[in-house]
């Protein structure tokens, strides 16, 4: 049996073990800065003051899906009035302008206001299961190559 070229297992473990292990990586660190910016947070409820629409382009299949990013007023530790945004943009922030909401407010950055639930966990733990997965059996397959 002839002998795979050098570039062939190089270019499988930089495609199938090292990118796999980047987005492992990627998912620990986003669910470490989630959890460190939720563990000081306060509950507030916040009115809805704008929203930013943006639109999701999907499959050739699929309809092109519309992103919606709401900004929230919501009271400081002061008494006075904060604005801050969501981080990411959601199908199902359609939220009218002028309704309150529930929002998680970490005061060190009142820039930035979480929902609560647990999607930024849940996908930041799909990303290090993904890549932990991906990077096991690429592992598995780059050995056998050498």
């Amino acid at each position: 049996m002839e002998e795979t070229p050098l570039w062939i297992t190089a270019l499988i473990v930089v495609l199938f073990v090292l990118l796999p292990i980047g987005i492992s990586f990627l998912g620990a660190k986003n669910i470490y800065r989630v959890h460190r910016f939720r563990k000081g947070t306060e509950r507030r409820m916040g009115t809805v003051v704008d929203i930013r629409q943006s639109t999701s382009q999907g499959g050739e299949d699929q309809d092109p899906t519309t992103l919606y990013q709401p900004m929230f007023e919501f009271s400081g530790p002061g008494g006075g009035l904060l604005r801050g945004e969501t981080p990411t943009a959601s199908a199902n922030q359609n939220f009218q302008q002028g309704t309150e909401h529930a929002i998680l407010v970490n005061f060190d950055e009142p820039g930035i206001v979480h929902m609560s639930g647990n999607r930024p966990y849940i996908f930041g733990l799909v990303m290090v299961c993904a890549g932990g997965v991906l990077a096991f059996f690429g592992l598995g397959v780059s050995t056998g190559l050498i």
